[in-house]
C-alpha cells in the first residue's frame, strides 16, 4: 500500500487513509472537490462485509473506486464471482477491481440492482502503468 501511495504522490494525487466507517464523513467535501477517487483494499472476509455495509448508505456513483482484493481466502471467490450486488453499485458507478496479484483491472457496474456486471478493461502495473485492453475504455 505504501508503494501505491508513493506512486500517486509522484503523480500529484493527494491521498489519505480512512476507515470504512469514516466514509460517509468524506461526502462533506464533495462540493469542494471535482470528484474523489477512493482506493479500497480488501484484505479479508470481514473487510468485504464491512465495505458492503458501508456502501449500502453511500452514493457509489459520487466517486471513482479502485478496489484491490489482497486476501487469500478462496471460498467463495468474491473478487471474480461476487454474490449479488455486494457493493451497492448503480449503472453510473465507476469501479475498477484488481484481484490479488493479477494485473488485470475489471470494471464492475450494475444494471440490475441485484447483480454486478464484470468486464476486463485494462492491465495495470506499477512499472508500466495502465495499458488499454478495450478501445472505448471509460477511465483515461
Amino acid at each position: 500500500m505504501f508503494e501505491l501511495r508513493r506512486v500517486l504522490s509522484w503523480e500529484g494525487i493527494m491521498t489519505a487513509n480512512l476507515y470504512f466507517s469514516q466514509l460517509h464523513k468524506s461526502s462533506y467535501y464533495f462540493k469542494q472537490i471535482v470528484r474523489p477517487y477512493y482506493i479500497v483494499v480488501i484484505s479479508n472476509y470481514n473487510a468485504i462485509n464491512e465495505f458492503s455495509l458501508t456502501t449500502s448508505a453511500f452514493d457509489m456513483s459520487s466517486a471513482v473506486w479502485i478496489v484491490i482484493f489482497i486476501y487469500k481466502e478462496h471460498d467463495p471467490d468474491y473478487c471474480h464471482n461476487p454474490p449479488g450486488n455486494i457493493f451497492h453499485l448503480k449503472f453510473n458507478s465507476e469501479m475498477l477491481v484488481r484481484c490479488g496479484t493479477e494485473n488485470i483491472l475489471r470494471e464492475w457496474y450494475s444494471i440490475d440492482t441485484n447483480q454486478i456486471e464484470i468486464k476486463d478493461v485494462t492491465t495495470w502495473s506499477i512499472e508500466k502503468g495502465i495499458t488499454k485492453m478495450v478501445p472505448d475504455f471509460l477511465y483515461k
